[in-house]
Order: C-alpha cells, then structure tokens, then sequence
C-alpha cells in the first residue's frame, strides 16, 4: 500500500491526485483522518491504465491526512501502481448554490460537519448545535417505534421538533461526506422543503447544499445508491433515477 500524508490543518482543500499503472488495474483510494479511526473523507475505487487524473474535494479536513493508495486484487500492495502526483489546491464552492449566506443553513452545517468529523469516537447521546436550535440523537442503532425492531435507516427526523435521529451502527461505515449528504437530507426535511414529507424535494434541497458547499459528487452517488439498495422499492428507484441525474448535471 502506498501511504502519503499532508498537513491540511482542518482547512477546506481539493487534492489532484494523479495515479499511474503500468497495466489495468484495480486501484483503490482511501482518504482518511490520519490521527482517528473510522474517519474516511473518501473511499473508492477504479481501473486504471496509464495515468489518470482524480480530485479529493475537501469542504472539511482533518490536521492531518492521509491517503492509502493500493491494488484491489493484490492484497492492497502497491504492485504496478504509483502516485505520479499529489497537489493541494483551493477548493472552490457556490454560496448562491446553496441559498446565499442563509444563517440558518450555514449554522447547521457547521453543526453537521462537527459532528460528522466526530461521530466515529462520539457515544451514543443527544448533541446540540452552538445556538441550541438542532439536536441529533445519536442512537446505537433506529428502531421501529411500533414493533421496536432495529430498521435499517441511517437517520430520520421528527417532523414536528425537528430531532435528528441518526444510528451510530450504520454511520460509523460512512465516509464524512456521506454522513453529511444524510444530514443535510434530514435537515431539508423540515427547514428547507416546502412540503415537508416530499423525499425527493429533500434530496434535490439537500443534494444542491451539498454541492454547493463543495462536496464530491462520487460519494453523494455512492451514499444514495447505498440508502436505497437497502430499501430497494419502485419509489426509491424512481428517486434513485431522479436524483443521480440531477446530481450528474449539477455544474451546468
């Protein structure tokens, strides 16, 4: 496995990261907090043959990161794959995007970016936003309120007190982008739709927040096509259809 690591001091950062092979090969990138477990801000794979170029958005970074670069089908070694480059760059980022400098909005990313970057040491409790108007449960896992079964969401918000109940068991195998694309759906829910049971509206509200801020369209992909594969419906295919094209036409 090929490790670099780069002092990004918790600012917003984009990485070009340019990998080279010398024959197709299965390449996985792994993007991580260097210093805590379970805090990956991206995780993904491809075939690579030759050189290609990939870029590592970053709204938020750790002190430290690290990248891991490996061979998928080698036992994660680095056989026949190099890092021709890594570079740090600014990470450019649409205000109008996701609503001008709405206080409310940008008072619950911080919030949301804060506890996503925690939630892999944080235990199970209730955590509050700076100005006391958020609250996520954070809970081992969701159950059913009427049968007090595990349910397989990985959050839900009470429409009428705006709590955001979020289960640690699924958000510990999210990428810090992926915690956040759910959040911000939760958070859509309620102070962005203007129909607050509307599921697609609140994944286009959310989706153009998370964009907006800066966020990769690879993990948004990777986190919608995950929540619905675990609810495979007729609906969540057809939400599944409409948010992917949205979410692939977003810059134009």
């Amino acid at each position: 496995m090929l490790k670099r690591t780069h002092h990004s001091l918790g600012y917003p950062i984009e990485y070009k990261l340019v990998i080279q092979t010398n024959r197709p090969r299965k390449v996985g990138i792994v993007v991580k907090d260097a210093d805590n477990a379970n805090t990956l801000y991206t995780e993904r794979w491809n075939t690579i043959k030759g050189k290609q170029e990939f870029f590592v958005k970053m709204p938020q970074s750790p002190k430290l990161t690290e990248f891991n670069i490996f061979n998928v089908s080698k036992d994660k070694n680095s056989e026949g794959v190099r890092i021709a480059e890594l570079t740090p760059q600014p990470l450019s980022w649409s205000a109008k995007a996701i609503g001008g400098e709405t206080k409310d909005t940008l008072d619950f990313v911080e919030f949301a970016q804060e506890f996503s970057q925690k939630a892999s040491s944080l235990s199970a409790g209730i955590y509050l936003s700076n100005n006391g108007k958020y609250i996520i449960n954070y809970m081992d896992v969701i159950k059913n309120n009427a049968t007090n079964e595990e349910i397989t969401t990985p959050a839900r918000i009470n429409i009428i007190s705006g709590q955001i109940q979020v289960s640690k068991k699924i958000f510990l195998k999210y990428t810090i982008p992926g915690r956040m694309a759910i959040l911000l759906h939760e958070y859509s829910h309620v102070y962005m739709n203007k129909k607050s049971s509307d599921e697609s509206e609140a994944d286009l509200n959310s989706a153009r927040i998370y964009l907006g801020l800066g966020y990769p369209r690879v993990e948004l992909l990777n986190i919608w096509a995950n929540v619905f594969y675990r609810a495979d419906t007729p609906g969540n295919r057809e939400r599944w259809a409409y948010i992917k094209n949205y979410i692939l036409k977003f810059e134009s």
